[in-house]
């Protein structure tokens, strides 16, 4: 039987979703982990995706297989075995071709930046001085963004991707009243690696004057690595949404707000 299993998590202390010999810990191992323990058997997952260090999921899924029939309440037990930093929140039967990766149709992200440092948000948000900033030429440029587009320009490792090529069906910047705290939402067929966190960074650089409209949108020939590679800090990206034929559940409510 295969089963899709919806859950959250807080990304700081884990060195992203996936299990790799030379980075621990993840989130897949502690959820390994934690199935063996409650289950008595090893037991692989396959996730809807691969967040880097310090990122969060709001929403997430992974799939497993079993023959084990279990007669408790699969998210009540793991939730007692589990980390507090990771929470179970379904558990959905689905047809043994599932994928929990290759099914997703679409995947929502949101960056929050606060210009303010405060202890509360450390781990939540990435902060940095946006008061003052350029709010329509960010937003201008964040428009671009959207389109069934080569985004190879905004990839860490562009060469390493068997394509480049994503659909973004949604790219808005929202800002609090006082300028001070910020949210790019983002919602794409499949995201490239650090591209988000690669936006963010050239849209504020936008915001700043560093560079233009016209460089943010350019495309490099030949799929050359970019010149201008900074990023932002992980922990303001969050997961937030992910949508399946079948499978379309709100997110729970983080209480995170700009």
């Amino acid at each position: 039987m295969r089963y899709f299993v919806h859950i959250g998590y807080l990304g700081s202390q884990y060195r992203g979703w996936q299990r790799q010999a030379n980075a621990h810990p993840s989130v897949q191992g502690a959820i390994e982990a934690a199935m063996l323990n409650m289950l008595g058997t090893r037991i692989g997952i396959i996730g809807c995706g691969r967040t880097d260090a310090g990122v969060h999921a709001q929403q997430f899924f992974f799939h497993f297989d079993t023959d084990i029939v279990w007669s408790y309440d699969f998210a009540e037990r793991i939730n007692y075995i589990l980390p507090s930093d990771i929470t179970v929140f379904d558990i959905i039967p689905v047809h043994e071709k599932a994928h929990a990766r290759f099914d997703a149709t679409s995947r929502t992200y949101e960056f929050y930046v606060r210009h303010d440092p405060h202890p509360y948000m450390a781990k939540m948000v990435t902060c940095y001085p946006i008061a003052g900033i350029d709010r329509e030429k960010m937003e201008a440029a964040c428009l671009t963004l959207i389109g069934k587009n080569d985004f190879a320009h905004l990839c860490i490792s562009p060469l390493k991707a068997n394509t480049t090529i994503c659909d973004v069906t949604h790219a808005k910047l929202t800002w609090s009243n006082d300028g001070r705290n910020l949210v790019l939402q983002i919602t794409a067929n499949r995201f490239l690696k650090s591209m988000i966190r690669i936006i963010m960074a050239r849209l504020i650089a936008v915001g700043e004057g560093q560079i233009s409209l016209s460089q943010f949108v350019e495309l490099t020939p030949n799929k050359e690595l970019m010149k201008w590679k900074t990023m932002m800090h992980p922990q303001g990206l969050h997961l937030t949404r992910v949508v399946y034929p079948d499978i379309d559940i709100e997110p729970r409510s983080s209480g995170l707000s700009s």
